[in-house]
Parts: structure tokens; C-alpha cells; sequence
């Protein structure tokens, strides 16, 4: 039997005539029919009246749809009662009733009076509902949400003009049901177009793909505003005026990080010969690092060359010995190979202690308003499972480092990248190169709103946002592709419009404003911010090939605040190119190692730089950085220590020499040997009255005495006791 015209029968319709079968829907996916189900009661009488008089209504032609289509409210998809609260949820064909009700049914079992109390509305809304979706040329291709909708609102069609108009159902509230979703409004403002984001499948609890959009307005540039927090962090001041280039250098290579190498090095070569101690001393290191240094300002091929009879250079080569220099080049350690687990994975397990130490030390630096981060590259060409290879950049084989700077090359926190990154704990996962961002800032304080800068390897919505809500105003380049939905201009369209031409589109992601920019200078530009804006335009010059002259062109402000505030890391790698320790080794860490050397040399002049410029100094007296590195090198090779390498036969001592001295007669007493041999306050006198030399072996006479030990030697150029009593 036809569903709609009880007088209709079909050919394999079996039922009888006098019990015709309504087909109705589910009630639980309908609310809006206003069928009730539960049919308790002794209202039998009224029902038959109700139930006959809706069988024997004849229904015209006109208010059916195509015979041959089924009972669309059955047959398609329905918002359920979960969705209708406005939880998403996709319904089944199981979810869908058909209920046979025969008018020859008088008995109490299940009677069905209540249940077509309101049949007369239900088929309202099914012949409006049907002829809404006959509308469309093809069913299938209807969006779900669009029918939906518009079926509830079927009750007071759009086109009516009567506003009082109001559905005959007083069980059904269409404001507490399911409403318009907000992606299918649209504003009318003739000003701004809008492109809707790709389809982005989410997952229900029914494991079903949800559609999440994102509205992307484009607005006049003048219409959209800086949003540009104050800066409300610690301010840098020093207390301590300008210190020597060796204080600032020995503040972040500190004690402790000597004695762990010192340490672990000796350790080392006992592992490896137990018959070869290395016997290193920080002071020996410290004379490593100073001729590391002189290395790096004055280059050799090969570093032998520093001791040959043809290139010997005698600020490195009268320093230590080449076997000795290459001997703790060899041994030279940071970690305990025998405590390492078995099941250890960090591939930076050689250098883990020394790059905690160096991570705290940069990091306990007052940071910047303006923060930029990016990577660098320390070339290596050797074997190593952590080298990346970029025929990009200009070093294309090496280890990659990403670094929070300053905008003066102020290093606040970096990380080697080693293969894999995993998301921050405690922070939210935005994906790979946004979690680098979240592990970079983990050392600046939240909620100061910082200026952070990176470019579009980093930049996403999703960081954008995060960054937001932590406190940061963020910008940065972006690629498009990562922007869904945002729809810009090609460039053949704005090549058109002149150089110089820009765009801005606006959305709220999260409660979060973002702005994607776009700007065309030779080709486009693309930027994405949560603070910035386009104006106020700046004018800048570019050379016109086909006029052959300089032009001015408009310039955002987004793009001059990008141009201005990113260059940090970049600083810190020309720096670093310039007096680079090139020391070939066979282990992969020493690579590292090295480049932390240079890091740090180039921190203390930054931060001597600092404190020099808060002071009213002459620029002129101002140290370079090259003054700067020799400077720190000469202390690291001179201070506290003895220059000059013995070569032959050791010299007897002077202690047994004056024992012997003694048995022969008397002698005066001379200092203890951990007092000639300090190497602090001895310097030569002339006294008014000569005396005889108390250096064991010499008989001359002589005025020139030790200040410190009180004794009389020798110090001509023939004979030179003054040196040899206080080695």
C-alpha cells in the first residue's frame, strides 16, 4: 500500500482493505512530529474516530510527492535526539521504525491511541520537507546539515511573510531544537568574501568524520588594527658595570663544566689503556681551549703545521707539545661510557652532562622583549646517525640546532635535533615543528607577552592560537597549504595591481583572532600573526628593471616588523662563521663540542656588549670580537699557569740541590717549594747591597732579589737563576 494514499494499493500488497498500514517515523529521531510513544490509557473510543477520519481524508495530487519515491523521513538520514541538543551524531538505517498499525486492533495490548494524536501534523511536515528536498537536482549530493536544517524549520516556510506564522505542534520548540549550524550563515556585507576551510574529519563517539570549518573574512586594511600587547616582563640592568672579557667568559664555561671534562677525560683514557693515564689538569685544559682559539683566528691547513719547522707558530706550539696536544685531543671526554644502560636510545648520550650545563647557563640569561627561532647548521661531513643533510642551505651536510635567540644573537635556549620530536610534556601537541616553538620557550616566563618571530617551517594556526593563550604575540611567514581554507590571490592577480599590493583575511580560531597578510613585492609573500596588522604602510625602494630605475612601493607594517626582529639566529651564525675551530677529529662529538667553544665565546662578547652599551663609554674603547677572542685566549693560555716546555734531561731540583749545599756547611733557608713555585708575586728587585746567589749551584754575586722570597739570584743574560729557583 502506498504509504501517502491509503486508497493506493500495490501488487504485492497481501494485506486486507479493511486493515490499511500506515508507515510512520521514529519517534526518538523525529521529536519535532510531536508523536509520543507511550500510548497508556483508556481514550480506545476517541482513537478509532481519530485514527478512520485520518485513513478516509482523501490527500490531493498535488500535496504528494513521485509515487515512486518512498517516505523520504524514513528513508534518509535524520538528526537524532542527541543531535537535536546539539551533539553530533550519524543515524543508521537500523535507527529508522516502520510501525503497522491495523484498524482492526481494539484489544489493550500496546495500543497505539496516543501515538497518532498528532498524525496530521507529522504528514504536514513530511509533504513540506518532501517538496524541499525535490528541489535539488540530486539528493545525494545535499549536505546533511543543509537538510536538516531547513527540515525543522519546515513548520514556517521561509517564504511566508507572516512572522506571527507558528507551527500547530504546542510539544515542539524549534529554538530548543537543533538550530542553524553557523558555518551556513552568511554575512551580507558586500565588502568582505569569505572561503570556507576544507573539511577537516574529526571523530565522533560514534567514530564517525565530523566537518569542523573555519571562516576566513577578507577585510579593508584600515578596518583591522594592531593588537599589540605591552610588554610586561624584567627589563635588563647591570649592576656590576663592564667586567674583563676572561669574567664574562668564565661565567658561562664555569668550574664545573671543566672539572666534569677534566674528569671524565682522565677516566677515559684509563678505559681505554690502563697503562697511559692522561693525567689532565684544568689548568691543562684551559691551554687546550686557549689554542683552540689562536686556531680559529689564525688558520693552518693542517693543525701539525702549528709545530713544523716551516710554519711553527710559537703562541701555540711553545704552549704544549704536539704529542700532548694531540694525546688529549683523543681522550677528551663528557660522559661515562660504563654507566651507560643497555637499553639507553639518546643518541646524544656522549655529550648529555655538558649540554644540560650549557642549556642552564644560557637559559638563567634575562631575556628579550623580541624573540626569533630558527635552525643552524654546524657543518660535519663525518659519519654520524644525527646528520641532516639540506642542499638548501649553504652547509648542506651537518648537525641541526634550533635556537631561541634574541634579536642581537643572544642565544636563550637551543635543541639538537636528533631524528625525532616529541610533544612538549605538559604543553598541547601542535605538531612537530610547532612542538619545537612550545620546547624552545619552556625557559621564558608566560603571560609577559613576549614578541616571538620564527619563519614558515613553524608557523600554523594551531601555534598561533597556543602561543596566544600562554602570553606570546607571534608572527611569522606561513605556506598556504597549512592555512585551510584561507583563499588568496594568486600572484598573475596581483602582479596585476602593482607591486606593493596587500591583503589581509581575518577569522576567530578558538576565541582567538589570527590575520593571515599577503604582500607582493617581485612575487608574494605570505604572513600569519595573532597580533599584527597591515598598517600603517611604509614606502620602500626597489629597482624597476623594465623603467631601469629605483621605485617606491608600499610596504605593510606586518612585513617591516618581520624583516627587523628575525634576524637573530642568522646574526649568531655569521658570528660564529667568522672564527670558526676547524680541528678535524674522528668522533662525531667533538664536532659539537667544538661549535659549543665558539657558542660561548661569542654569548660573553654579546653579553659584554650589553653592559657596555648602558654605559656613557666611548665607542672607541669598545673590544671587537676578534680583540675580544684573543684576549680570552691569552688569559686562558697565561693565567696561573707556566709557559715554556722543557726539553732533555730534567734539571736536578733545587730542594735536593740545597740539601747537599747544606751538609757542607751553613746556608740561609729558602722559601718552601709551594711558595717559590705559586707563580704569584715574584718579581725581581735591586737591593742597595749585593749578596751571593742562593740558586743551589751558583756562586755568583749579585743585587737583583725575589720581592716574595726574599733571597738574592742571579738575573743576567748569562746566567738566569731568577727562572730556574722558581720553576
Amino acid at each position: 500500500m502506498d504509504p501517502y494514499n491509503p486508497e493506493v494499493k500495490k501488487e504485492n500488497d497481501t494485506e486486507d482493505e479493511a486493515s490499511p498500514s500506515i508507515i510512520i517515523p521514529n519517534t526518538s529521531l523525529y521529536p519535532q512530529f510531536g508523536i509520543k510513544e507511550d500510548c497508556e490509557g483508556s481514550e480506545n473510543d476517541q482513537f478509532m474516530v481519530e485514527v478512520k477520519e485520518e485513513i478516509d481524508v482523501k490527500v490531493e495530487e498535488e500535496d504528494l510527492p513521485p509515487p515512486e519515491d518512498p517516505l523520504m523521513l524514513c528513508d534518509q538520514e535524520g538528526p537524532s535526539s542527541e543531535e537535536s541538543r546539539g551533539e553530533k551524531r550519524t543515524i543508521t538505517e537500523n535507527d529508522t521504525q516502520k510501525i503497522i498499525v491495523s484498524t482492526n486492533k481494539t484489544d489493550g495490548e500496546s495500543h497505539p491511541a496516543k501515538r497518532f494524536k498528532n498524525l496530521k501534523e507529522a504528514r504536514e511536515d513530511t509533504s513540506n520537507s518532501s517538496d524541499l528536498i525535490h528541489s535539488s537536482s540530486n539528493i545525494k549530493d545535499m549536505k546533511p546539515s543543509i537538510f536538516y536544517t531547513r527540515q525543522y524549520d519546515a513548520g514556517v516556510p521561509e517564504e511566508s511573510e507572516d512572522e506571527n506564522l507558528e507551527s500547530e505542534d504546542d510539544d515542539y520548540d524549534p529554538e530548543k531544537d537543533t538550530e542553524a549550524p553557523e558555518d551556513e550563515e552568511r554575512d551580507d556585507d558586500t565588502d568582505e568574501d569569505e572561503s570556507e576551510e576544507e573539511p577537516v574529519p574529526s571523530t565522533s563517539n560514534k567514530g564517525k568524520p565530523v566537518v569542523r570549518r573555519t571562516i576566513w573574512k577578507t577585510k579593508k586594511t584600515k578596518d583591522v588594527e594592531s593588537r599589540e600587547k605591552t610588554f610586561l616582563g624584567q627589563a635588563y640592568a647591570s649592576n656590576d658595570g663592564v667586567k674583563t672579557p676572561i669574567e664574562y667568559y668564565e661565567d658561562l664555561l664555569d668550574s664545573d663544566m671543566k672539572k666534569l671534562l677534566v674528569e671524565e677525560s682522565n677516566k677515559y683514557a684509563i678505559q681505554n689503556d690502563p697503562n697511559k693515564p692522561l693525567n689532565l689538569t684544568v689548568n691543562e685544559l684551559e691551554q687546550f681551549f686557549g689554542m683552540l682559539y689562536i686556531m680559529s683566528i689564525v688558520k693552518l691547513p693542517r693543525a701539525r703545521l702549528y709545530w713544523s719547522s716551516y710554519l711553527r707558530f710559537p703562541k701555540v706550539a711553545d704552549v704544549m707539545t704536539l704529542q700532548r696536544f694531540e694525546t688529549v685531543k683523543r681522550n677528551l671526554h663528557c660522559n661515562d661510557n660504563q654507566s651507560r644502560p643497555n637499553d639507553c636510545k639518546d643518541k646524544l648520550y656522549k655529550i648529555r652532562p655538558l649540554v644540560e650545563m650549557i642549556t642552564s647557563k644560557v637559559s638563567s640569561t634575562v631575556p628579550a622583549e623580541k624573540l626569533s627561532i630558527d635552525e643552524q647548521i654546524v657543518p660535519y661531513k663525518g659519519t654520524s646517525s644525527i646528520r641532516t643533510y639540506n642542499p638548501k642551505k649553504p652547509k648542506k651536510w651537518g648537525y641541526k640546532i634550533f635556537v631561541l635567540s634574541g634579536i642581537d644573537g643572544l642565544v636563550y635556549n637551543f635543541k639538537i635535533y636528533t631524528g625525532s620530536i616529541s610533544p612538549v610534556p605538559g604543553q598541547p601537541d601542535v605538531k612537530a615543528s610547532g612542538n619545537i616553538v612550545l620546547d624552545l620557550l619552556q625557559p621564558i616566563p608566560r603571560g609577559v607577552w613576549h614578541k616571538v618571530y620564527f619563519d614558515n617551517w613553524f608557523n600554523s594556526p594551531l601555534l598561533q592560537v597556543t602561543l596566544w593563550k600562554q602570553g606570546f604575540c607571534s608572527l611569522g611567514t606561513v605556506r598556504l597549504n597549512c592555512v585551510c581554507g584561507c583563499q588568496m590571490p594568486p600572484d598573475a592577480q596581483m602582479k596585476k595591481s602593482g607591486r606593493g599590493t596587500s591583503v589581509i583575511q581575518v577569522t576567530e580560531m578558538d576565541a582567538v583572532e589570527l590575520r593571515v597578510v599577503k604582500w607582493y613585492d617581485n612575487r608574494g609573500v605570505t604572513l600569519l600573526t595573532n597580533y599584527a596588522a597591515v598598517e600603517p604602510l611604509s614606502t620602500i625602494k626597489r629597482w624597476d628593471s623594465k623603467g631601469k630605475q629605483h621605485v617606491d612601493i608600499e610596504c605593510p607594517s606586518i612585513v617591516m616588523v618581520y624583516n627587523k626582529f628575525m634576524g637573530g639566529v642568522d646574526l649568531l651564525d655569521s658570528l660564529l662563521a667568522l672564527y670558526r675551530i676547524n680541528l678535524r677529529s674522528k668522533k662525531w662529538y667533538h664536532e659539537l663540542l667544538w661549535h659549543f667553544l665558539d657558542m660561548l665565546l661569542i654569548q660573553a662578547w654579546l653579553l659584554y656588549i650589553r653592559d657596555f652599551d648602558l654605559t656613557d663609554s666611548p665607542r672607541t674603547k669598545k673590544l671587537p670580537l676578534l680583540m675580544f677572542k684573543l684576549e680570552v685566549a691569552e688569559c686562558l693560555l697565561q693565567k696561573g699557569k707556566t709557559i715554556g716546555t722543557k726539553r732533555g734531561r730534567p734539571s736536578a731540583d733545587v730542594d735536593e740541590l740545597y740539601k747537599v749545599k747544606a751538609r757542607k756547611g751553613p746556608t740561609v733557608k729558602i722559601p718552601a717549594k709551594a711558595i717559590r713555585t705559586d707563580q704569584y708575586g715574584h718579581f725581581p728587585e735591586f737591593g742597595n747591597k749585593k749578596g751571593r746567589c742562593k740558586n743551589p749551584g751558583c756562586s755568583g754575586i749579585c743585587k737583583v732579589f725575589c720581592c716574595k722570597c726574599k733571597v738574592n739570584l742571579c738575573f743576567t743574560p748569562k746566567s738566569n737563576c731568577f727562572v730556574k729557583f722558581h720553576q
